[in-house]
């Protein structure tokens, strides 16, 4: 409203600069009427609350006060620091010091620390996150006194002329103090007068000779040494200095100086400086006789006339204003922001405050409204637009305070006012609220009597107001003197009334019928069918009818005749319910609504006659309506209207006419009523509703539907409102009755618009009476945690909170309750303490919550510990159970070994059980496979020695077949292996699937005709090439075909299908043996599932089937068939959905990559010269292994053999053989550290090496080729294969030896490394080469041709035959053979040099020399030497 108030002022006050004078003189008649309109707030009435000692305050000398940003008041005093929550005061006392003076707070809100400051500038820190006295240095250096301080948001600055300047930064919960003075060589001198801040975030300080900057991350620049400074301003980017030469430097934030100007002579010498300022671009500086002022634009010097304010006092500053005053004239100047200065004469006995010559002390409460409070003259409310002062003293009639003296004010975040009084304590000064209601009282001295409970108000026919009340006594109601007088036209309590469309007045009485033109009428009168003398409400609609409410009659109506009796025709009857009727309210549209015990119900009056298909109903019956009590109405206009219920709050109800329905929204105690029970609707001004119940009255926004509840009457009888006694009277005046007298409330109100008050604070809490802030012991505030722990033995605890909203902390209402000992919330009450004696150990949780006005705040919660005595802590209970225990143990243990030695012998003969059956079942699978080995080789050997007579090519077809089904068998379980550990792996390749299981039904064929079985085949073509893992793909149809032959009795049926569809291969296998029960279908393809009829068989076949065909994206199921049992595998027929290295690569280990024919070539073909003297080491402990690869490998190697792993390394250390083949399981040591060391030494790096073993899975072969092996093959291996690969790892290593070798050789005919030998003739053809080399090695004219002749060869053959051979010319070869022997005879030593050169057939000795050097990289004499 004021700031409505001040923007009229500026309207008027720019029209009044166009008009003439008369017209102006008009405008301040209504500026003075809006002046007195608008005057309220602090410009109006003011209340206050005073506090001293006797209200628990450490002294009643208060220097200073501060708000912190919970919304504490922190008071200090001559005795000490308190804080004050609305209730009580807390005092908090520093015990390491002498002295708890308190003459300044100053309040770091960013880091929520309490700054204090004593007369003798003792500096103390209270961390209020913590609730206690800090040791602000980390150093216990808290005791130095400094006379000045500087807050900004970098931290604190503290300052004096004898110890420098002390920064504090407070982060993290940890304070950093840097100290700057001349001991720490970080300033230049210690005197430092005066510092400020800029808008840079750095502090500047002037010392005696020196002007200094320090920059935010506390870096000192020395910004002039040159002058001596006296004074010191900052504003934003605007730093002055002023020196004792009476010069100005103005400097940049920055520290950049823009300008220096001294003083003109003819202005005057500043000899000494009052204060200073920063306004509106200009420094001022004030000197005991006059003021100077410098243009900081211009750099212009001047005396300005209007602000000449001999010896003028600094008065502090606000947002908005800074003020001057003086202990001279009484005046005080106010500097704006923006705007001119004012001059206000305040005071005319100065009486300034000695302490700091103070005499003013100012608090902007708002914009423009400054609380001034003097040291002399008590509180002046200035109001800086209209100059106008309201002034208050102690010698008021309802003083305010106590002492005209005041210290300090404060203005708190609600607006409130706080001032301190020499020695008369604090004051709390806010508006005086304006009464909600008043009330006027038919007998005032018979309060909570019948006599004063309102029943009706209502307007009669000539204007009177008539209040009747529950003792049948009827007054008339005079608005404006609020005066009751008697009311006689009828003799009771009046309950409705109507006037009918012949201006005739038709009166319901209490109890005792209708009275009508001076007649009455009761339901003893049979002609006029009143149903009920009960009346309690009337009507009349737009035909004229009058429409009577009756309680417990239902409704009747009739059309009036004038002067005649009246007939009624009676509805709404039905029931007891629907015949209670409370209020009637007929709407602009013509329907009429009835309010009653049934619901809402609606009648169409338009009609001329009424049916029942005019009257419609809204109830809980047909769930058009919350609630059936339904007990008032009011419309407001265009078929909406307010209905109040009981137990449901009020609805504001929207009628369509046409559909015949209605809508409504709801406003409840969740929306801010003060209680559901409505009783009375009263219709305002500016969509104001006001709803009167049980509990007092709710100010109900009709547009935005917020409300505000209030409890106008002190007592409980004045704030239940009757129904539905309500009157709306003129000027915003409404009427409404009460238990206790008529409620005259001014509609005129501003509504609260606050949606929910601040939960409230925890302020204290106080153990076995003492608060928890004079415990020594409790050294951190539990306030910042929320939560405290306390002995056993204080369990008597009292919570004390406070909503910290003070203009209203005496109608603050609180509910707690205490979660572990209240069920549910404490009935709400003003009183701020829960108090809680004698609570057990355990954890609880306490809950608070406040309500100002209309709304309940947010939850407070607070967790309290109470721990376990000693004796009843988990250790002690531990102690105790230990020493049961030990009681117990010994026949505990007892039993205890018994029944696990029971346990354990029942699952060592489960486990028993299981492996004999497993194995049992595995040599059974075995014996089959082995059996036909077996026979086949018994019958070779009869072959062999002439008993028998028989082909060996069906015999060794036999044995082969005999080895494939074993070799199936193992396969099979190494593959449930791997499925088992999760390391199974897809083997795609481009293969017939066609043909593979064509391959499968030819292998069973044999075993079908012993069974005489129908086994028929149907593909669906020929061939089908896909990507298929050969191998699982042949496991899971032999699976599948060997259980249907196995279990298909003689002359049975088993059938295979292959079909394709859908991108998918299916292949089926049926036979007509005994299928699969119910039971055994659930673990099918379960592992150790045994056969169909659990007879036979390892039990991991189908388990494996099934895995395998997941693993290749497939599925196999079980199809239900009338006679035997179906399986089909189906597999997808594209590459989709599988990974890269789901593919086969190209790999040695391929035990099917060629025939054996092949394999012969293939050696053939890698092999060029046949040197038999490479040596292969075998380490393999198994003999038959090692016969048979003796057998394979000896006739191309020399071989060593070794039994076991150490045995078999130290061998291969000093044989240094060219390859070694090794098994992976190995006694003593094992095949992977054999090959990880010789791989580790530099002389064995290069050789190669193979290693054997059965485990076929990805990981054992990385973990070979990791250890250090160049192939890793799968028992049993193809051994043509590892011929072959072993010939090319040596040629390979031969290879890489050649190229390295210290031998030089001929650019033109370079070697090739020889090859290594597959046949005796290669053999023999390189032994006589050799003999015929050696014969004539001492002739030097022997030469190819001879060579070639000797061995019987043409030359061109001869030379084909060496290059292939021995890789290189037979020129070459003879030379080499020539110098490999001279090297022999050097190293012998038994010829000199020359006798050998002529020896190997060379004439020259020093051509020798040269070709033994080409050949061996040194001269003979040398060589084998270095």
């Amino acid at each position: 409203m004021q700031d409505i108030y001040y923007f009229c002022i500026h309207i008027i006050i720019y029209i009044s600069m166009k008009l003439p004078n008369k017209i102006i003189t008009s405008i301040f008649i209504a500026l003075t009427y809006i002046t007195n309109l608008f005057a309220q707030g602090y410009e109006g009435d003011l209340t206050s609350k005073r506090l001293s000692v006797s209200d628990g305050l450490l002294s009643n000398t208060i220097r200073t006060m501060a708000q912190d940003r919970d919304g504490y008041i922190w008071l200090g005093t001559t005795a000490g620091l308190t804080r004050y929550d609305g209730y009580t005061f807390v005092n908090f006392k520093d015990a390491s010091s002498s002295s708890n003076y308190v003459g300044i707070i100053t309040y770091d809100e960013k880091n929520n620390l309490l700054w204090t400051f004593s007369p003798i500038y003792n500096v103390k820190c209270l961390d209020l996150n913590k609730g206690y006295y800090v040791d602000y240095t980390t150093r216990n250096d808290t005791e130095k006194s400094f006379r000045k301080h500087l807050l900004t948001p970098n931290g604190m600055w503290l300052y004096t002329e004898q110890f420098g300047i002390r920064h504090v930064v407070y982060k993290n919960g940890e304070f950093n103090t840097t100290d700057y003075s001349t001991t720490n060589h970080n300033i230049p001198e210690n005197k430092v007068s005066y510092m400020v801040k800029d808008n840079k975030e750095n502090v500047w300080a002037i010392a005696s000779r020196h002007v200094m900057r320090i920059d935010y991350k506390g870096k000192l620049n020395i910004i002039n040494k040159q002058i001596k400074p006296i004074d010191l301003r900052s504003e934003g980017d605007n730093i002055v200095v002023f020196d004792t030469n009476n010069t100005l430097w103005y400097y940049t934030s920055s520290g950049k100086l823009k300008r220096s100007t001294k003083i003109p002579m003819m202005l005057g010498v500043v000899d000494k400086i009052s204060t200073s300022m920063i306004w509106q671009g200009s420094y001022y500086l004030f000197t005991p006789n006059e003021t100077f002022a410098y243009n900081l634009a211009t750099g212009q010097w001047s005396k300005p006339q209007d602000i000449q304010i001999p010896k003028a006092l600094d008065q502090g500053f606000t947002d908005k204003f800074q003020f001057i005053g003086n202990n001279k004239d009484g005046n005080l100047w106010i500097f704006p922001k923006k705007g001119k200065h004012k001059k206000v004469h305040l005071m005319n006995h100065l009486s300034a405050d000695p302490g700091r010559e103070h005499i003013y002390n100012v608090a902007a409460v708002s914009d423009y409204l400054l609380a001034i409070a003097t040291y002399g003259e008590g509180l002046i409310i200035y109001n800086y637009y209209t100059d106008k002062q309201y002034q208050h003293t102690a010698e008021d009639k309802d003083p305010l305070f106590h002492s005209n003296c005041l210290f300090y004010i404060i203005k708190d975040r609600n607006n409130g006012i706080w001032l301190a009084a020499d020695a008369a304590g604090v004051s709390y000064v806010s508006p005086k609220p304006k009464a909600i209601a008043r009330y006027i009282v038919p007998c005032p001295e018979r309060r909570g009597s019948r006599e004063n409970g309102i029943m009706r108000i209502k307007k009669v026919k000539n204007g009177d107001i008539v209040v009747s009340t529950y003792n049948d006594k009827n007054y008339i109601l005079n608005p404006a003197t609020e005066t009751l007088s008697p009311y006689t036209t009828i003799n009771y309590g009046l309950t409705a009334y109507a006037i009918d469309k012949n201006g005739t007045e038709w009166f319901g009485i209490n109890k005792n019928g209708l009275y009508v033109n001076g007649k009455s009428y009761t339901t003893n009168d049979k002609q006029t069918n009143i149903p009920s003398n009960d009346i309690r409400d009337m009507a009349v609609d737009k035909q004229g009818r009058v429409w009577i409410a009756t309680w417990g009659g239902g409704l009747a109506y009739t059309m009036p005749k004038k002067n005649a009796t009246p007939k009624f025709n009676v509805i709404l009857n039905n029931g007891l319910n629907q015949s209670r009727i409370y209020n009637l309210e007929v709407l602009s549209s013509g329907w009429l609504f009835v309010a009653t015990y049934d619901g809402l119900y609606a009648i169409d009056t338009n009609n001329k006659k009424i049916s029942k298909e005019d009257i419609l109903c809204f109830n809980t019956h047909n769930k058009l309506l919350p609630t059936n009590e339904v007990t008032t109405i009011r419309s407001v206009g265009n078929d909406i209207m307010w209905i109040g219920t009981i137990g449901f709050g009020a609805m504001k109800v929207t009628f369509d006419a046409k559909k015949k329905t209605i809508s409504y929204v709801t406003i409840d105690h969740n929306n801010g009523l003060p209680n559901d029970n409505v009783t009375s609707i009263a219709i305002g001004a500016n969509n104001h509703i006001w709803l009167g119940t049980e509990e007092g009255v709710a100010l109900v926004d009709g547009k935005n539907l917020w409300a505000q509840s209030f409890k106008p009457a002190p007592s409980t009888m004045g704030n239940m409102f009757s129904t539905p006694g309500v009157q709306e009277l003129t000027n915003g005046i409404i009427a409404m009755g009460t238990y206790n007298g008529v409620a005259i409330i001014d509609d005129n109100i501003k509504f609260n618009t606050s949606k929910e008050p601040n939960a409230p604070k925890i302020s204290d809490i106080r153990i076995n009476g003492k608060s928890i802030f004079e415990d020594e012991l409790m050294k951190e505030n539990p306030f910042g945690t929320q939560e405290l722990s306390v002995a056993h033995t204080q369990g008597n605890i009292e919570f004390r909170f406070s909503s910290l909203d003070y203009p209203t902390i005496n109608s603050t209402l609180y509910q707690f309750y205490l979660e572990g000992i209240d069920n549910s919330w404490r009935e709400p009450s003003k009183n701020n303490i829960a108090e809680y004696s004698h609570l057990s150990p355990g954890t609880y949780t306490f809950h608070v919550k406040a309500m100002n006005g209309n709304k309940w705040s947010k939850e407070t919660t607070f967790q309290l510990t109470v721990c376990q005595p000693w004796y009843n802590t988990i250790w002690a209970w531990l102690v105790y159970i230990i020493a049961i225990s030990i009681i117990t143990i010994v026949l505990y243990r007892q039993w205890r070994r018994n029944f696990e030695l029971k346990q354990h012998m029942d699952m060592e003969k489960k486990m028993t059980d299981f492996r004999i059956n497993f194995f049992t079942s595995i040599a059974h699978e075995f014996r089959t496979p082995l059996a036909i080995i077996e026979g086949a080789v018994n019958k070779l050997d009869a072959i062999k020695r002439g008993e028998q007579v028989g082909s060996q090519r069906s015999t060794i077809q036999m044995v082969k077949r005999g080895t494939t089904r074993l070799l199936r068998l193992v396969n099979e379980l190494m593959e449930f292996r791997k499925i088992n550990t999760g390391n199974a792996r897809l083997s795609l390749q481009q293969c017939d699937i066609i043909q593979i299981v064509r391959n499968v039904y030819d292998d069973f064929r044999t075993l079908a005709e012993q069974k005489r079985l129908n086994l028929s085949f149907t593909p669906f073509d020929k061939q089908f090439i896909a990507n298929f893992d050969k191998n699982k793909v042949e496991t899971i149809v032999y699976n599948l075909l060997s259980n249907a032959i196995k279990y298909t009795p003689n002359k049975g049926d088993v059938k295979i299908y292959i079909k394709h569809n859908e991108g998918n291969i299916t292949i089926s296998v049926s036979d007509s043996g005994p299928g699969i029960s119910e039971q055994q279908k659930q673990s099918l393809f379960e592992p150790f599932m045994h056969g169909y009829v659990s007879n036979g068989g390892m039990g991991i076949g189908l388990y494996t089937a099934y895995n395998m065909a997941k693993l290749h994206h497939g599925t196999l199921e079980y199809l239900h068939t009338e006679v035997g049992a179906t399986f089909m595998l189906t597999l997808p027929d594209n590459d989709e959905g599988y990974a890269a290295d789901d593919f086969a690569q190209p790999t040695a280990i391929d035990n099917e990559a060629s025939s054996n024919e092949k394999a012969d070539e293939i050696i053939k073909e890698l092999q060029s010269e046949a040197l038999n003297d490479e040596t292969v080491a075998i380490i393999e402990d198994d003999a038959d292994m090692m016969a048979q690869l003796s057998s394979e490998l000896g006739t191309y190697f020399k071989l060593v053999k070794y039994n076991n792993g150490a045995e078999g390394f130290k061998g291969v250390m000093e044989t240094k053989p060219a390859m070694v083949v090794c098994d992976v399981m190995l006694p003593d040591m094992d095949g992977y550290e054999i090959v990880g060391k010789l791989k580790k030494d530099p002389d064995f790096e290069n050789t190669p090496v193979i290693m054997l073993t059965a485990l076929d899975d990805v990981n054992h072969q990385i973990k070979g080729y990791k250890a250090g092996a160049d192939d890793y093959m799968v028992k049993p291996c193809n051994y043509h294969l590892l011929l072959a690969r072993a010939i090319q790892l040596i040629t390979w290593a031969k290879a890489r030896q050649a190229k390295y070798a210290a031998m030089p050789t001929e650019s033109s005919d370079q070697a090739a490394p020889a090859k290594l030998v597959t046949s005796m003739a290669d053999k023999n053809f390189k032994q006589d080469v050799d003999f015929y080399i050696a014969q004539h090695i001492s002739d030097s004219d022997f030469n190819v041709e001879q060579l070639a002749a000797l061995i019987q060869m043409g030359h061109t053959k001869f030379y084909g035959k060496m290059k292939e051979l021995t890789g290189m010319s037979p020129n070459k070869y003879i030379t080499n053979e020539r110098m490999r022997i001279a090297a022999e005879l050097v190293l012998e030593g038994r010829m000199n040099i020359s006798e050998i050169a002529y020896k190997v057939g060379f004439q020259d000795p020093s051509y020798f020399n040269k070709c033994f050097k080409k050949q061996f990289g040194s001269i003979p004499s040398k060589y084998g030497k270095q």
